[in-house]
């Protein structure tokens, strides 16, 4: 049953709160029991350590993954659990509203300039570390977005210097700038990471579309209204990818989880992803692949990227 093998896990050295990754959110084991509600998983790592208060990229933590599938059979007794398990850790939500704004919003801070200091030697991954326990204290956009600067500096830095993991980077970089803008709209560099990474990570529509709903919150900024138009010259299409379709989940699955690779490459993603013929649509990103991008069009994309 679920309780042994749970700790087979555990007694084998295994990791309870790993973020797989192949998982699209970075996501823990108790982030997927809870989003399919299977009770007596969810019930089986938190006996066994596992840490209820963790977040994914989007910021959701089990709790939340468990309310947004309340249809699923036994929901309810597992809200109540996780609920149990956070009031014994932490205590009332006023006491953990109260505690952020004291002590643990003073740390936040502190941490914070920690991270700043390793950012202006240009040592991303330890800015990057700082920053993410900045935001383990208290919850700040500033902080979000230094963090999604750490992550793109760090890819722009591995492709230059002919190192791999970028991919992944850009990925945690319009991420984290999601995050950043979640809790302050107007924060126009968050628009503007987050645009960055989709530009690095070869998702040109939702770098477009970020750029739109930025300058939707921030109609002044002049970098995000000129950065739109130089994608909208090129051809970039307004429509983007439904990530939540099984269409999309099924072509990244064989991609990033089986390893497979197309006999055609699209140019827009630069992903070998379609069979021969292709689509009128690149399966991963929604481009047309009877449109041609110049070498001068790739060009401008990695400046945009490197450069903003």
């Amino acid at each position: 049953d679920a309780e042994n093998i749970v700790k087979a896990f555990k007694n084998a050295g295994a990791n309870l709160d790993i973020r797989a990754s192949g998982m699209m959110r970075s996501e823990t084991p108790l982030h997927i029991a809870a989003c399919y509600g299977h009770y007596a998983v969810i019930k089986a790592l938190i006996d066994a350590g596992a840490k209820v208060d963790m977040s994914d990229d989007l910021g959701r933590t089990t709790l939340s993954r468990v309310e947004e599938n309340m249809t699923k059979q036994n929901s309810q007794q597992s809200v109540n659990l996780i609920r149990e398990v956070l009031q014994k850790e932490k205590g009332s939500p006023s006491n953990r509203i109260n505690a952020a704004t004291t002590a643990q919003a003073r740390r936040g801070e502190e941490l914070r300039k920690n991270g700043n200091q390793y950012f202006g030697r240009k040592e991303w991954e330890k800015a990057a570390d700082m920053y993410t326990k900045s935001l383990a204290c208290y919850k700040d956009h500033r902080t979000h977005g230094n963090r999604a600067a750490a992550f793109l500096n760090d890819a722009i830095d591995r492709i230059t210097n002919g190192k791999p993991g970028y991919r992944q980077l850009f990925k945690q970089t319009y991420m984290e700038a999601s995050n950043a803008v979640e809790l302050e709209k107007t924060y126009e560099k968050g628009w503007f990471r987050m645009a960055r990474g989709y530009l690095g990570f070869r998702e040109l529509p939702r770098a477009k579309k970020a750029l739109l709903d930025g300058s939707t919150h921030c109609p002044d900024s002049k970098h995000l209204a000129e950065m739109w138009a130089l994608l909208d010259v090129i051809g970039v299409p307004d429509h983007v990818a439904d990530h939540e379709s099984e269409e999309w989940k099924e072509i990244f699955e064989r991609i990033y989880v089986e390893q497979w690779i197309g006999e055609v490459n699209c140019q827009w993603c630069g992903l070998s992803c379609m069979e021969d013929p292709p689509p009128q649509l690149c399966p991963f990103c929604i481009c047309p692949t009877n449109v041609k991008l110049s070498d001068e069009d790739q060009d401008l994309i990695c400046l945009l990227t490197a450069e903003g």
